[in-house]
């Protein structure tokens, strides 16, 4: 793991990691000075998990976007300029991250969502998402303007639900193994943990042992130093 500089006028994080690691010998570059943070995926112990099984009440459950699971990492951006949002999703692609998630809770983040789609929707090499997803309202915003996967801080099965039976891919945040659970059963693609920092690689490997089939996305407060381990968990 290093930290250097990509060009004279941006910071970006280099993270490197061995086929063991990641799905894939990947290299990320994310621009510090505009992307927040980062989601990572973890390894499911049961790889099916990520194929979108059925659920006990037979909802459809929506595959995690492959753009996330060939990379391993989701960028997370808030309080963006709409009219930046591409160069800086360019800057993610090349530095072989797959997936955008644009936060809620700012002006413009519809605006920038929409900017992202039109310019890498088509192409499908950055998987556009909205992240702080608290209500039907917003889902139905974001999908709207070219999400194609919401993830929400909490849990909250009438959002993983109305995702689910619209074909979007949903990942809502949980820190307990009855919200996990709550959150799986309505529909979810994968289930955040929200904040990881608070609960570590422990919380994941603990879960997977009742729950197998639950994949996990560890986000808030991971560093370069806590990355690998989540991901191993």
């Amino acid at each position: 793991m290093t930290i250097k500089s990509y060009t004279p006028s941006l910071s970006e994080l280099i993270v490197s990691s061995p086929a063991s690691v990641l799905p894939r010998n990947v290299t990320t570059k994310v621009i510090l000075s505009v992307v927040a943070e980062l989601s990572v995926v973890g390894r499911s112990p049961n790889p099916e998990a990520w194929a979108a099984p059925l659920n006990e009440t037979a909802v459809a459950r929506i595959a995690v976007p492959r753009q996330i699971l060939d990379s391993g990492v989701i960028a997370i951006g808030r309080h963006l300029d709409p009219g930046s949002v591409v160069a800086i999703g360019q800057g993610l692609v090349g530095g072989g991250v797959g997936a955008f998630e644009v936060t809620f809770g700012s002006p413009g983040a519809l605006e920038a969502i929409a900017a992202l789609h039109d310019r890498f929707g088509a192409e499908g090499r950055l998987a556009v998402g909205a992240g702080t997803v608290l209500s039907v309202e917003d889902a139905e915003g974001a999908v709207a303007a070219g999400a194609t996967f919401l993830v929400m801080p909490v849990t909250d099965p009438v959002v993983v639900g109305w995702a689910a039976a619209h074909g979007i891919a949903a990942i809502p945040g949980a820190l307990t193994p009855s919200e996990a659970l709550v959150g799986w059963r309505a529909g979810a693609a994968a289930i955040k943990l929200f904040p990881a920092s608070v609960a570590g690689p422990t919380w994941i490997r603990e879960l997977h042992g009742p729950f197998p089939e639950i994949p996990v996305i560890p986000t808030g407060g991971i560093t370069v130093d806590s990355a690998p381990q989540l991901i191993l968990a």
